[in-house]
């Protein structure tokens, strides 16, 4: 099966293909200089397979392979959906039947759901915490919580503010 090649939308010397390609069309460079058509190589950054495309002196972009396929197939991400994203999260298969606009949730909850990545929570310093780490973490504080010895009037202010919590939420909800 030959390859669809389409031109990719405000980059009239490119063209990316459905199998993943993207090239560069024949034609004069800035200075002039006559270049052949070619398949460019992927610089890798970070795992995703980056391309750089220059248009003018003063035009140059680079982003991943799947983004330029999508903008030229699918047409272009929405704000809420900016990323391009790989169905079977691997980034060297980027064929237009494996890409998809998405956001990082999605992005994340596909990554889970092929079981690329385990579910984390995250502290206060930005470090994850696993399931586990979780886990542990309630029952120390459950733990600490039981032997806390506490008075009877710390206790009759706590209680105090927890029913005035639940009849602010009842009062908004009825609003």
């Amino acid at each position: 099966m030959p390859e669809r090649w389409r031109t990719i939308p405000g980059w009239e010397m490119y063209q990316a293909s459905a199998m993943g390609n993207i090239k560069r069309l024949a034609g004069l460079d800035i200075r002039g200089r006559y270049f052949k058509e070619r398949v460019l190589k992927p610089q890798t950054d970070s795992g995703s397979r980056a391309v750089c495309l220059c248009n003018g002196p003063n035009r140059m972009e680079s982003r991943p392979r799947a983004y330029w396929i999508l903008l030229t197939f699918v047409g272009n991400p929405s704000e809420d959906k900016p990323f391009a994203c790989h169905i079977d999260d691997n980034p060297k298969n980027n064929k237009v039947s494996n890409l998809y606009w998405g956001n990082f949730k999605t992005n994340h909850e596909d990554a889970m759901r092929n079981g690329k990545k385990k579910r984390h929570f995250w502290n206060w310093k930005g470090r994850s915490f696993t399931p586990e780490h979780r886990e542990k973490l309630y029952k120390a504080v459950a733990e600490a919580n039981r032997n806390r010895v506490e008075s009877e009037e710390t206790r009759q202010k706590r209680s105090k503010s927890l029913r005035e919590w639940h009849a602010r939420r009842k009062a908004t909800k009825l609003d």
